[in-house]
């Protein structure tokens, strides 16, 4: 051995120092800059940096692996690149059944257009997205998940997506059967959305034949400001707006809540483009008058779409899945001359 060379290298979880021992002289090439090793340690950084993340990622798959928690994960693209056991166990995918493939196999057609253009929407800002969604396994049966998506992240760069389930079945159905025994929204005094689903149902198959119209409103303001208003504010607002919406409507039209600020309506008989655009805007005219006592309330941001029974769709589901495709079109806005939101 001639010379000890020892260089500074940055790596995770601090410097660490390269020696290089050589049998020759290395010191002029190494002071004149004709030699490579600082390559050599800039490629060593990188190494252990590259070696750093694998073993993380690594960590990773062995905690999502072990998690009693479904989880896959997949690229940009939404292709699925590994699956843990709880996922099988839950979907009746294997791992080979799922790998390559897009998440939409499933798709059970319960979710509308708004719920996949929130999600990415969503991630691809690098944010965390989480919503109740019900898939259908490999046996045709479906299932309610609570699911979470996480961005991963190299750097600034998102690489992969995470998607964690959380089986919510049970909860779900013991929602749906209180909603059913309450029937009323305490907030609103609107149907509850069980509620309501099994009223049209009941009023569409009671006749079959006359024509009607299913109706979507949501107020995007409110349901952006949700949070910050507070428990109280939101209650006040929401009981305030529902009342609004049941004295808009007329008989024998049906009214339900949806959730945060938004609403669903049957109109029956006269279901026209026409008459379904000119209720939806006095509703819009109703609900943008001022709330006494509440003091400065949100933009409403209201946003609507209606679906036709029987000329576009001959059950409830299929209507609600056409007006939230229509919802998330906006195709009312024009038609409005109401008030500006």
């Amino acid at each position: 051995m001639r010379e000890v060379l020892a260089i500074p290298v940055e790596a995770p979880g601090g410097v660490r120092v390269l020696e290089l021992y050589f049998e020759t002289d290395v010191a002029p090439g190494a002071t004149n800059g004709t030699l490579t090793i600082e390559r050599l340690a800039q490629a060593i950084e990188a190494f252990m940096t590259d070696l750093c993340t694998i073993e993380q990622r690594a960590l990773v798959s062995r905690a999502l692996s072990s998690s009693g928690n479904a989880a896959f994960i997949t690229d940009l693209e939404g292709t699925i690149v590994w699956s843990n056991p709880a996922f099988s166990t839950l979907s009746g995918y294997a791992a080979h059944e799922v790998l390559g493939r897009n998440p939409n196999l499933l798709r059970s057609g319960q979710q509308g257009t708004r719920y996949y253009r929130d999600l990415w929407g969503t991630i691809r800002a690098g944010k965390v997205w989480s919503a109740e969604t019900v898939d259908r396994a490999k046996d045709g049966t479906d299932y309610t998940i609570l699911q979470t998506v996480s961005p991963v992240a190299d750097g600034d760069r998102i690489t992969h997506y995470v998607s964690i389930h959380q089986d919510v079945g049970a909860a779900r159905r013991e929602r749906e059967r209180l909603e059913l025994a309450s029937h009323v929204s305490p907030e609103t005094g609107l149907l509850t959305r069980a509620a309501f689903e099994s009223a049209v149902t009941e009023a569409l198959a009671a006749e079959p034949e006359r024509p009607a119209a299913l109706a979507v409103v949501a107020l995007r303001g409110l349901q952006r400001a949700a949070a910050a208003m507070g428990e109280d504010m939101t209650r006040l607002v929401a009981t305030a707006l529902g009342k609004r919406v049941r004295e808009t409507a007329t008989a024998p039209e049906i009214c339900g809540s949806f959730g945060p600020f938004e609403y669903g309506l049957l109109l029956r008989g006269d279901v026209g483009e026409s008459r379904v655009a000119g209720h939806l805007r006095a509703l819009q005219e109703k609900l943008a008058e001022p709330l006494p006592y509440l003091g400065d309330v949100p933009t409403l941001d209201i946003h609507c779409g209606a679906a036709f029974y029987p000329a576009e769709a001959r059950t409830y589901h299929d209507l609600w899945l056409k007006a939230d495709r229509q919802l998330a079109n906006e195709p009312y806005r024009r038609a409005w001359r109401g008030p500006s939101h």
